[in-house]
């Protein structure tokens, strides 16, 4: 199944980058400070965390698109959650 792109609604003005993963899955960052914090994400840690936190997509799901265990797709996106919040702040 496709999923429609997904909007992060931060609070810049414009687009600044696109995050494509597996099975065409978009996610479109709307602030530069965003952006740039997710590409700093490892690979792996970025597709778990956004699949996870900006997709439609339940666990299962996720786990099922990546291939790898549920206690893995766990720590993964954890990693991506405090990685973000370093960089941007407690508010993520």
């Amino acid at each position: 199944m496709m999923w429609p792109p997904r909007t992060l609604n931060w609070s810049g003005p414009r687009p600044n980058a696109a995050f494509s993963m597996c099975g065409g899955v978009d996610v479109i960052a709307s602030d530069e400070r965003l952006s740039r914090a997710i590409s700093y994400l490892l690979p792996k840690d970025r597709e778990i965390g956004l699949l996870s936190y900006f997709t439609e997509l339940t666990d299962e799901e996720v786990v099922q698109r990546v291939k790898l265990s549920r206690s893995t797709v766990q720590r993964r996106r954890t990693a991506a959650l405090d990685k973000l919040r370093e960089m941007l702040g407690r508010d993520v």
